[in-house]
Formats: C-alpha cells, sequence, structure tokens
C-alpha cells in the first residue's frame, strides 16, 4: 500500500494481517478505505464488525453485521456472536441472550467456512457476551461447550483456578 498498490485483495490482505496482530483500529480503517474504493465482498463487513467490536464501536459493528447479513446471506455461529457481544455490551440483553442460544443450537461439525482460530473466537465472544449478561445459565451452555470442543480459553482455566481454594498438601 505504501507503494502505490492499490486493489482489492491488497487491502483486504493487510486488513488480515492488522486483524491478526491484533491491530484492531487498523484493520477498520484498512476495510473502511477497501469499501470508500471497491464494491464490498463477503467477509468484508463481519471483519469490520469485528474490529469495530474491539474498538467499542458497539453500534457500528451491529451495522456492519447487518449488512453482511443482508449483502451476503451471512448466517452462522460467527455472525451470532457478533449480535451477540455488541448487543450484550449495549445493555439489549434479550437480543444477546437469543443469539448466543441460536448458535448453542448450531452444531460445529456442520461449519465449513471458519478456520479453527475462527470457530474458537467466535465461541469465546459468545462466552464473553453471556459473562456480561449475567446470565449464570447460558454462562454454563458456554463454558460446557467451550470445554467439549477443545476450544476453551486459558482465561476459563484461570478464572477456575482462582476460585479454588488451596488444597493442603500435607
Amino acid at each position: 500500500i505504501r507503494e502505490g498498490g492499490d486493489s482489492p485483495e491488497l487491502y483486504f490482505e493487510a486488513a488480515m494481517r492488522a486483524h491478526n496482530l491484533g491491530m484492531y483500529e487498523l484493520l477498520v480503517s484498512y476495510l473502511n478505505t477497501f469499501l470508500e474504493r471497491y464494491p464490498p465482498t463477503q467477509w468484508v463487513y463481519y471483519y469490520l464488525a469485528i474490529g469495530l467490536l474491539e474498538t467499542k464501536k458497539f453500534n457500528e459493528a451491529l451495522e456492519a453485521i447487518k449488512k453482511e447479513i443482508a449483502e451476503f446471506k451471512g448466517e452462522g455461529i460467527h455472525i451470532e456472536s457478533i449480535v451477540a457481544a455488541a448487543n450484550a455490551q449495549l445493555g439489549n440483553h434479550s437480543v444477546a441472550a437469543k443469539a448466543v442460544e441460536k448458535s448453542l443450537k448450531m452444531s460445529l461439525s456442520d461449519i465449513d467456512d471458519l478456520t479453527s482460530e475462527g470457530v474458537s473466537s467466535a465461541l469465546e465472544r459468545l462466552w464473553r457476551a453471556a459473562k456480561v449478561m449475567g446470565n449464570k445459565v447460558l454462562i454454563s451452555k458456554m463454558e460446557s461447550r467451550l470445554l467439549c470442543s477443545g476450544f476453551a480459553p486459558e482465561e476459563y482455566f484461570v478464572e477456575q483456578r482462582a476460585s479454588q481454594k488451596p488444597k493442603d498438601l500435607n
């Protein structure tokens, strides 16, 4: 991009690198430039929604994910994770809870459009949304799903260890 490159593939690849590095403001910048210059393609609004969610622009994240759904018939656990996370942060707990419940009905083995990292991040986003809502039933269901799928993040285990009393080794 610095050397004058200008193609949709270049901007999308730069956005994916920013995403992988956790540089969400840069991710949003690259995807906004992409959308200013080129017609939207599948996944652009989804990744834009992730960037907006991570930069705490929850209403904008919902707008972006609605565009992914409307223009590209986006559906799946990754879409529901954005809907749940943004709505949980905005206090729209009934909408967020419905998205978590909907995701819980989805079979992970049927997912063929996400990498394992994509599935993992979607599940973690759903778990965090349940925690933001303070919904103990959904938290428990999401924790079970994380454990059964092998995608439980380290944070889950840290919390579990912190809540246990030290064992007497004598």
